[in-house]
């Protein structure tokens, strides 16, 4: 028996889809993309083609050219759901997650247990701010994935945005408890912690997401603030130290320093920071107080004039207290 020409085509094209299945899932997304083509030359009708073709060029960074083939394979076959897919993909990709909800949607009324859509779905509603339905499409991913670490962190984040702290530090720990490597998690946390005034809770959050990640200058910042919170000057003084190393330029670390050199009673190394923060941002009304308050209790009464006189100038609420310190 010949086969007919209709029918090499389709033994070909199978051929070569098989084949750019096997490379895309073998990371050979180049070698992959040029059989999906091969796939379209033998059948243009091929929808799953287009689908592997939208994904394979998103993830190159091309989500432009995924909803191109989306258009083209749903030309083929208008309700193909996993056309849907790709193009909520890669409009989310392209920044239009509104658009991308709608394609989500349509997926997800026929596969209503796909975790990944769900999550997608909550993050694109996360995105154009009704958070409502984000919370409740993250609550769905859970409720196929308990530790689904993306869906918990997100939603500990929306709710620290409705100041429901205790929510979202359950949240976090909930991650924390399921990956301690989770740094972003035990970064929220010490936040979170400091939101509610529980400082020792977030020293200790902070130290964790140091020990995994020690090049977090934001966060050793937060945990000297803790320190001089707690009053424990001479390690709040060293981490302002390190954030200086990696940011000389940091106004609050400069000053925070200041600051912890006058607890100590180290008045000329904090009046040397304090007219470094000065240097740096001559309207910093605080640095003008705190270095006119130290040359005042140091006798200089010409330098403390001289803050006071500037404070003045600015209008500075901070120029009555020094005032007013000064007429003691």
């Amino acid at each position: 028996m010949v086969k007919q020409d209709g029918e090499y085509r389709d033994d070909v094209a199978l051929e070569y889809f098989q084949s750019g299945v096997s490379k895309y899932l073998n990371g050979l997304k180049d070698d992959a993309r040029d059989d999906f083509f091969k796939v379209l030359e033998y059948d243009p009708g091929m929808v799953l083609a287009y689908c592997y073709l939208s994904t394979i060029y998103t993830d190159l960074g091309e989500p432009e050219a995924g909803v191109e083939f989306c258009v083209r394979g749903l030309q083929q076959e208008r309700d193909n759901t996993f056309l849907h897919y790709c193009m909520g993909v890669a409009l989310d990709r392209m920044g239009r997650p509104g658009e991308a909800i709608r394609f989500y949607l349509s997926y997800h009324r026929e596969y209503p247990e796909d975790q990944e859509c769900l999550f997608n779905i909550a993050c694109a509603y996360d995105m154009i701010g009704s958070k409502d339905d984000a919370i409740r499409y993250y609550e769905m991913t859970l409720s196929f994935q308990p530790e689904h670490n993306g869906a918990l962190f997100n939603l500990a984040l929306i709710f620290s945005e409705k100041a429901q702290v205790d929510t979202a530090i359950g949240y976090l720990k909930r991650i924390i408890d399921a990956d301690s490597g989770f740094w972003k998690a035990w970064v929220k946390l010490g936040i979170s912690y400091s939101q509610c005034g529980r400082t020792l809770d977030a020293v200790d959050a902070y130290q964790q997401a140091l020990s995994l990640q020690p090049m977090l200058t934001d966060i050793r910042f937060n945990l000297g603030v803790c320190y001089r919170i707690l009053n424990r000057f001479e390690k709040a003084k060293e981490c302002f130290k390190q954030v200086l190393i990696e940011s000389p330029n940091d106004i609050q670390a400069s000053f925070n320093l200041g600051l912890c050199h006058m607890e100590l009673h180290n008045v000329e190394k904090a009046k040397e920071q304090l007219q470094a923060v000065i240097n740096m941002q001559l309207d910093h009304e605080e640095a003008h107080f705190r270095l006119g308050t130290l040359y005042y209790m140091e006798g200089e009464e010409n330098k403390a004039k001289a803050e006071l006189s500037y404070l003045q100038q600015i209008d500075s609420h901070f120029a009555e207290y020094l005032q007013g310190l000064m007429l003691e």
